[in-house]
């Protein structure tokens, strides 16, 4: 019996002090916001890195405060196809390389979340080559469940450390993007809910706000537009048990973070490189803290055939 006693007490402990985890990944989702060139179809390779430093709750006051550093990078293969000149599919294929670093260092890597996007352009006016342009977009996405989601980690179930959710999901978003000449703005406000898988987890519901800045350097060989924004990010706590309605009280985030990026354009191809540093923030009840971020993205362009595009209306 005391045997029997001190397995449960460990298991309790064990799964207690790393429930913050949950939080990390989904913590920072900057994106690129509006990109040029609608009219072309486009392949890409992104590169992310998002690092946290998590403390996990004691669970007598006597016990050494312990913590980790959880890294989580994501390489993603994109493609892009034009349908028209009003609507775009996108699909995004990700792989994920997760790691938690304490007194033990855990680590995985495999496919993620698959998804697919429709872009619908709703107003467009002028182009890249005219003095004012203006552009709003709407878009929805659909996550599939393809990465998987049953990684034990000495014998812990770890959300974040997961290759995906588990569950579907469906996110909406609206983008606008306005220039003067040079000078630009543009934003983007996205909300997306997640389902229950089949353990009944459920990831909180999360709403982004962006707002971006930008400055066009345009030359006879490309253009450069850097940029810089602010983002806000809110995520609802997820549910430990969606069918008994048990929240994770260790979850959920309310952020705020400055970005800002090089975006470089020349002929078929374009680099964009942004950055994200953290203002203020709440993550799994101040458990956790966020660092600065980085993402890389490469794209080369493929005109499309049914649509008459200069090389000028690309940047």
């Amino acid at each position: 019996m005391k045997q029997y006693f001190a397995v449960l007490l460990a298991v309790l402990i064990n799964s207690h002090a790393w429930a913050c985890d949950v939080c990390g990944g989904s913590a920072g989702g900057f994106g690129f916001g509006y990109l040029t060139g609608f009219k072309n179809n486009f392949v890409s390779l992104s590169y992310q890195n998002q690092r946290y430093l998590s403390t996990h709750p004691k669970l007598f006051e006597n016990e050494i405060t312990k913590q980790s550093n959880d890294i989580f990078e994501n390489i993603e293969v994109s493609y892009r196809h034009a349908i028209g000149n009003r609507w775009i599919a996108v699909a995004q294929l990700p792989f994920k390389h997760n790691m938690l670093i304490s007194e033990k260092t855990y680590a995985t890597a495999g496919i993620g979340d698959i998804s697919l996007t429709g872009i619908y352009k709703l107003i467009s006016q002028g182009n890249t080559t005219t003095e004012k342009q203006l552009v709003w977009q709407l878009g929805l996405k659909a996550g599939l469940p393809t990465g998987k989601n049953n990684l034990l980690f000495d014998g812990v179930w770890i959300a974040n450390m997961q290759h995906g959710s588990g569950s579907w999901s469906l996110a909406a978003n609206s983008i606008y993007f306005y220039r003067m000449k040079q000078l630009g703005i543009s934003g983007e406000i996205l909300a997306k809910t997640n389902g229950a898988n089949v353990n009944q987890y459920q990831f909180g519901n999360e709403i982004l706000i962006n707002q971006d800045f930008f400055y066009r350097i345009k030359t006879s060989k490309g253009a450069y537009l850097p940029t810089f924004g602010i983002e806000f990010l809110s995520r609802a706590k997820d549910w430990e048990n969606k069918q008994n309605l048990e929240k994770n009280v260790y979850s959920g985030v309310a952020s705020t973070s400055a970005v800002g990026g090089l975006s470089m354009y020349r002929n078929k191809f374009g680099m964009r490189i942004f950055g994200q540093m953290p203002i203020k923030s709440t993550i799994s009840n101040g458990y956790v803290s966020a660092k600065p971020s980085l993402k890389f993205q490469f794209i080369y362009l493929i005109p499309s055939k049914n649509l008459k595009t200069t090389q000028n209306e690309n940047t």
